[in-house]
């Protein structure tokens, strides 16, 4: 993607260059063994000095590191709908947005597991403040989403990152994901922000429908039982539904961070989708300003479709009040509850009670009036 190398965080660096500068960063040797403690984390470190492009550092790096994680950190990791998409034309994954580092992660580690190789990535510019985080993203094909920018500065940046996405797409024929919006969807609500689609749409030299057949767009539904950070997000939604405005204390996007990826999480599943262009909601019918709206609500039902609740979610969707059935046994419903209850004992507020409940229940209702709630 030379055309657009400004948008790597190292454009001038090779693999070699980026993984030697990891190798001599201490901090980034500290992680890992934390991350991989015991003899598996120097086993990494030796394999990591071996590796010689992006390939090899994902089968003998990246893999066995996620894989370590998620044995640690969570009780099972599914993922399915991937054949129909291992031979096919090159996709625009667009994923709800739940954990700042895992999404990425997990479906990298789908993808990479079904012989396809991890996809570019989108992520914010926040996310590279610290040098060996930032090496890490290169390394794993990321592309940098410029964010705090004066108005006139966002609308080059956003031309510049649609038209990057669409050549990966469509030139270099490699896989591209991005999250449906911006920051995670902390009350359990997974919507498509309609600035996406028109970033997204900014690069189009033809109409709007047909722009997106070729981008060929895959909704992705990232499913936990357990989300770590859920206290946390449950007390920022209550000062916020008070009226309040809600600050960031000093080094809580990196408690986030640290939450997400080593918290407990419960079973995890990644659902790819059907490709939106193969549903024909996208014709030469639609202006452009509906292709975004069909386009939109075609994604938000996909992925509220797909999601896979579990038990937590049904127990939240029942103790607000919620009549559906669930398809889980009384004794899977009430192990989530006492799940539930010791979070719902951390919150320090009524309010920020019922915002934990409500984002455990959110999925429940979406699926509901997606027409599937199973």
């Amino acid at each position: 993607m030379s055309s657009f190398s400004h948008l790597d965080p190292f454009p001038d660096a090779d693999f070699l260059q980026i993984r030697n500068r990891l190798l001599e960063d201490p901090a980034f040797t500290a992680f890992l063994r934390q991350f991989v403690p015991n003899t598996a984390g120097p086993i990494l470190l030796r394999w990591m000095k071996s590796v010689q492009n992006a390939d090899q550092f994902q089968a003998r790096v990246m893999a066995p590191a996620v894989d370590h994680l998620l044995s640690r950190s969570a009780d099972g990791f599914t993922f399915s709908g991937l054949d129909q998409h291992a031979q096919g034309r090159p996709c625009l994954f667009i994923s709800n947005h739940r954990d700042i580092v895992l999404d990425s992660l997990l479906i990298g580690r789908a993808l990479f597991s079904a012989g396809m190789g991890i996809p570019k990535m989108a992520i914010g510019d926040n996310l590279l403040k610290t040098p060996w985080l930032a090496a890490l993203f290169a390394i794993n094909k990321s592309v940098v989403v410029q964010r705090g920018l004066s108005p006139r500065a966002l609308l080059t940046a956003s031309q510049e990152l649609s038209a990057a996405i669409q050549h990966s797409i469509t030139q270099e024929g490699q896989n591209f994901w991005i999250a449906q919006q911006e920051g995670r969807a902390k009350d359990g609500n997974d919507v498509t922000s309609p600035g996406l689609l028109k970033m997204l749409t900014l690069s189009a030299s033809q109409p709007a429908w047909q722009h997106w057949q070729s981008l060929n767009a895959v909704p992705i539904a990232i499913s936990y039982e357990y989300d770590p950070c859920d206290v946390l997000k449950a007390e920022e939604l209550a000062i916020r539904a008070a009226g309040s405005e809600y600050v960031k204390k000093p080094g809580e996007d990196d408690q986030s961070m640290a939450l997400g990826v080593f918290g407990a999480k419960g079973r995890i599943h990644v659902q790819f989708c059907d490709p939106i262009c193969a549903e024909n909601v996208l014709t030469s019918a639609l202006s452009n300003r509906e292709t975004l709206v069909v386009l939109r609500q075609a994604l938000d039902q996909a992925i509220h479709a797909a999601f896979r609740l579990m038990p937590t979610h049904w127990a939240a969707y029942q103790t607000l009040g919620g009549t559906h059935a669930a398809p889980y046994t009384a004794e899977e419903i009430q192990c989530a509850q006492n799940y539930l209850n010791q979070r719902l004992h951390l919150c320090s507020s009524p309010a920020a009670r019922t915002q934990l409940l409500k984002m455990y229940a959110q999925p429940v209702e979406n699926k509901r009036f997606s027409g599937d709630a199973s």
